[in-house]
């Protein structure tokens, strides 16, 4: 009889022992899940800080609208540049260029009246495209990226961010190439420099408001002059390009020199120029 409440009374001791531990283990998992920071989305192998982008067509049209939805109803009614930074791709890159867009880092909301209004969903080789109307019933195209983090909007695009303004560009004419969204239009224009229409493409480039315009040229027949290539039915095409002004560019012409092509449409491949 000894012997067997020897027995239990160690069994009892090992399970209450168990217990207590188990109890201790689960604390500290707890404590770890809502206590930790969310780790950064890695790099990409050009350490840009992106975050990897996946093919927008790998989720479907269902998940997108379910994700989509709700990031561009906050999107529209953040505030801050910290509101907006937390639901855009490359995160860093967009915070750094918005302090230049904002001033004073203040952020007017417009609003989210309707999503979706065209019923559709476009996908481009980076992002999603779907249509949003904003509070003063203005429809806009919003560029949505499948990221390691989630969906995330490019919001260089939303604004049609160049690397400078136009009128520093124009009153400054950099012999340096900057990088612009532009509207490309075909023209059949030659003037200054670029009087050899046997030599040079002339193209007419717009900013998003419509309010500025120049001339750009593209030598014919070369690797560059291939990829520049304007919707024969729209008859424009948005794209990313570079431009400078030649040297000896005579004083007030608005003849540039485009020196790269970077993408089609408004949003930069998954290595962003910074």
């Amino acid at each position: 009889m000894r012997w067997i409440l020897i027995g239990g009374g160690l069994a009892f001791l090992l399970l209450v022992g168990g217990v207590i531990l188990a109890l201790r283990e689960g604390r500290t998992d707890d404590t770890i899940t809502s206590g930790s920071t969310p780790q950064p989305p890695p790099e990409n192998p050009g350490g840009t800080g992106e975050t990897v982008g996946f093919d927008p067509a790998a989720k479907s049209e269902s998940e997108t609208l379910e994700a989509a939805a709700p990031l561009a109803k906050t999107f529209l009614e953040a505030k801050s540049i910290p509101e907006l930074a937390r639901l855009v791709r490359n995160p860093d890159v967009a915070a750094a260029r918005m302090k230049e867009w904002y001033p004073g880092g203040k952020v007017e909301p417009l609003g989210m009246a309707a999503f979706n209004t065209s019923g559709s969903v476009e996908h481009g080789e980076v992002a999603v495209m779907i249509d949003v109307q904003t509070a003063d019933r203005a429809t806009k195209v919003m560029n949505f990226v499948w990221t390691a983090d989630g969906l995330r909007i490019d919001w260089e695009s939303w604004v049609g961010w160049s690397e400078t303004p136009w009128p520093g560009f124009l009153a400054d004419r950099p012999a340096q190439p900057k990088l612009f969204r532009v509207i490309v239009k075909a023209v059949d224009y030659y003037n200054f420099t670029f009087t050899d229409d046997r030599k040079w493409r002339s193209l007419r480039l717009e900013s998003l408001d419509g309010e500025t315009s120049v001339y750009g040229y593209v030598e014919r027949d070369t690797l560059l002059d291939s990829k520049i290539r304007v919707d024969p039915d729209a008859k424009q095409s948005p794209m990313i390009l570079r431009l400078k002004f030649p040297e000896g560019a005579a004083e007030g012409s608005n003849q540039v020199l485009i020196t790269d092509w970077v993408a089609d449409g408004w949003v930069e491949p998954n290595n962003p120029a910074t």
